[in-house]
């Protein structure tokens, strides 16, 4: 059997069952986050490449399967990511159990988890652009409810992510070329430029943000955290295996300053806009601006360090977006909820406003929560080789510590009484969402010694 059938296969093959069960939401939900339990538990205990006894029977895990002409490739040191990617697929279900999500996001989920993993592997790498783009199209009916006519957002988001595909599939063709021709300078600045507008596009990078905010405030907010946690944190293992598989690319030295740089204007430009804004779900869109380009500064150090950062960083995004995402979908059924609509919350529905609270000051860097340790991290080697960098950035990263402090500010605002108007099961699901937040920044060393295993797949990078 081969290990690309049970961790590609096996998830498409149950995106299309469950797609005809969708209307018996609850079951899917629950089966699905079961079911990547249970991808991430074999990712944990299964040898790639080695013999399972099983029942009596003998069973060989292959690394590869091939299919079209076209190999997907698992090794042993792709089991970490392998693991990550659905334990973030199982607390993503979870927590949809108790958000209003549409009948689709449950199959369609699992199908786009399943295409985002087979960009992963797939060799030639080119072609992963193709399956990006495979989970691109699938989102679309998870994001946009039936009946309703997509916004700018969405538009944007489907535009700027097909952009991104002839890039990739560009800088495929040239880098083969390199391969064969190192020296040729023109040859590789093409291909360097082809790559870097291929990853700015899905990565939403300065200057090509603007659908972020405009997606989370069009849609629930729950299922644009989905899409904006999955594509990221895959395109970002992708861009480490580029870097893994393309000496050219590791020795080229302008890119390293070119993150740093990305990277920092990404976080300044989203701490001046998310200081002033004053919509609750857009907050929310450049939360992950900010995220997104603290990522880039931590590739930027290029050293065994940063990538170690860079690769621990994953939880916390994933813990303080997954709950303030379950927090703003449990906050109102309608669509765009500002400051002047959350007046009063700490009087109304204390757990909601505190739990938003806990998750926009963890993704700021918060001592005591999730991101904390790490972006501390992250700023103590940034001063070594870049300190205006580091000072800018940390400027910059405060605009969310502001946008917390307006939060609070007006949620506390009321002249009511206090009374409890909350959902029990919501709420126990939102605490326990927080604790695993305050738990991580409190302990963030058993998670390092974990993470840092994501990067035994790049053996080229250590």
């Amino acid at each position: 059997m081969s290990a690309a059938l049970l961790w590609i296969g096996i998830p498409l093959v149950a995106a299309v069952v469950f797609w005809f069960l969708r209307n018996q939401k609850l079951l899917c939900i629950l089966a699905i986050g079961a079911l990547n339990l249970l991808l991430a538990l074999l990712a944990w205990k299964l040898p790639i490449g080695g013999v399972i006894n099983f029942l009596g029977l003998s069973i060989e895990l292959k690394e590869t399967w091939i299919i079209l002409g076209r190999s997907f490739v698992f090794e042993a040191g792709d089991r970490s990511f392998l693991m990550l990617i659905f334990v973030m697929g199982a607390f993503w279900y979870i927590g949809a159990v108790v958000v209003k999500v549409g009948r689709t996001f449950a199959p369609l989920g699992l199908a786009v988890i399943a295409f985002l993993v087979a960009a992963l592997s797939v060799q030639p790498f080119l072609y992963a652009a193709l399956f990006i783009e495979a989970a691109v199209l699938f989102s679309i009916p998870m994001l946009i409810p039936p009946g309703q006519v997509p916004g700018k957002g969405i538009l944007r988001y489907v535009i700027f992510q097909t952009l991104a595909m002839p890039f990739i599939m560009f800088a495929g063709w040239v880098a083969t070329i390199v391969e064969a021709n190192p020296t040729d300078q023109r040859l590789l600045l093409q291909a360097v430029l082809f790559m870097a507008l291929g990853f700015a596009f899905w990565l939403a990078i300065f200057p090509f943000y603007s659908w972020v905010p405009l997606l989370t405030s069009e849609v629930n907010p729950y299922v644009a955290g989905f899409v904006l946690n999955f594509f990221p944190t895959i395109v970002f293992l992708l861009s480490l295996d580029f870097l893994n598989t393309f000496a050219w690319l590791r020795d080229f030295s302008l890119l390293y300053v070119a993150l740093r740089l990305i990277g920092a204007i990404m976080v300044i430009i989203g701490g001046i806009w998310v200081a002033f804004e004053r919509e609750l779900a857009r907050m929310y869109g450049y939360a992950v601006l900010m995220e997104n380009g603290f990522s880039l500064l931590a590739l930027s150090l290029h050293s065994r360090v940063g990538l170690e950062i860079f690769t621990t960083l994953f939880v916390g995004r994933l813990l303080s977006l997954a709950v303030w995402g379950l927090a703003l979908a449990n906050l109102s059924g309608q669509e765009r909820v500002t400051l002047e609509d959350v007046e009063g919350l700490l009087h109304s529905k204390p757990v909601t406003a505190g739990v938003i609270l806990a998750s926009c000051l963890s993704v700021a860097g918060l001592p005591l929560l999730a991101v904390f340790p790490m972006r501390l991290f992250l700023l103590e080697q940034l001063v070594k080789v870049a300190p205006v960098t580091a000072f800018w950035v940390f400027i910059g990263g405060g605009g969310l510590f502001v946008a917390g402090l307006r939060l609070l500010n007006s949620m506390a605002r009321s002249e009511q009484d206090y009374q409890f108007a909350e959902k029990v099961i919501p709420v126990v699901f939102m605490v326990l969402g927080t604790l695993a937040i305050i738990i991580v920044g409190i302990f963030p060393g058993w998670l390092t010694r974990n993470l840092v295993g994501l990067l035994d797949a790049f053996e080229r990078l250590q």
